[in-house]
């Protein structure tokens, strides 16, 4: 009977053991992760750092660093994309400008200037889409630089 009790210890120890190089091991992959967040946030890279530091928060998700630095690489993310959708927006690529908003809006959700933005985008897009949308869409424009 000693023998199966020590059997039975011996076995809760290995499962303990083989519980806790698993943690470790997470924790590690989660500073590999936030490791490759931080070198994509210094390259100005914010969609792969946000990407890594997500990853990293899925891995070690208490971590308040991971989090902070989460919160700062979607804020770089959204400016970038705003300012690519303007940018879209004034050289006419409305498809493209849609997409960027789009991103921009999703990445920070607070910011209303992309989001009306966004609106006003979808709404040319569709006034477009009609017949006659072209001569609508510069009428309209010529209207708003009168008032």
């Amino acid at each position: 009977m000693y023998r199966c009790l020590k059997s039975k210890n011996a076995t809760s120890t290995v499962a303990l053991a083989a519980a806790l190089m698993l943690g470790v091991m997470g924790c590690s992959t989660a500073k590999q992760t936030a490791s490759e967040g931080d070198q994509a946030f210094n390259s100005q890279n914010w969609d792969a750092a946000v990407y890594h530091y997500l990853q990293a928060l899925a891995e070690d998700p208490d971590n308040i660093e991971y989090k902070m630095q989460l919160a700062f690489a979607r804020q770089k993310a959204a400016q970038k994309h705003f300012q690519n959708g303007v940018a879209m927006r004034k050289l006419g690529r409305l498809m493209a400008a849609r997409n960027e908003l789009q991103m921009a809006v999703q990445l920070d959700p607070s910011n209303q200037y992309a989001e009306q933005l966004l609106e006003d985008v979808t709404a040319e897009m569709e006034i477009l889409s009609a017949p006659d949308g072209l001569r609508q869409l510069e009428d309209m424009k010529k209207r708003a630089r009168e008032a």
